[in-house]
């Protein structure tokens, strides 16, 4: 028994410095002594190849210039049909803030497949 625990405790110690990262369910689910619910995942950092294939720009991607009034959470919601991805027009235009200034040329990507962790 002690020699399964020992090797048991070796095998699960390559994850020791895995990275995670708690996440609230919602404060509505609670548990039975009234603690909000959570869980763990691990959290993956894309390898730089795989961010860099992600910016690329591509063939099939639309091209627009910015109205007065544009943010890239109803730009998102109106190209992907969710305003969650806000950030991935973000980032492959290099903007720092929601609102996009009126005249700006942006790149949209017609897919959400290379978001993954940028």
């Amino acid at each position: 028994m002690d020699l399964l625990k020992s090797n048991n405790d070796k095998i699960m110690s390559r994850y020791s410095k895995t990275k995670t990262k708690q996440i609230e369910i919602s404060s509505i689910y609670k548990n039975r002594k009234g603690n909000v619910l959570t869980f763990n995942t691990t959290v993956y950092k894309p390898t730089k190849r795989a961010m860099s294939e992600a910016l690329d720009g591509k063939n099939t991607d639309l091209y627009l210039i910015a109205q007065e009034g544009d943010r890239l959470d109803t730009l998102a919601t109106q190209y992907y049909g969710s305003p969650h991805f806000w950030w991935y027009l973000a980032r492959v235009n290099n903007l720092k803030a929601m609102n996009v200034p009126a005249g700006t040329s942006l790149r949209v990507p017609i897919s959400t497949k290379d978001a993954v962790g940028l």
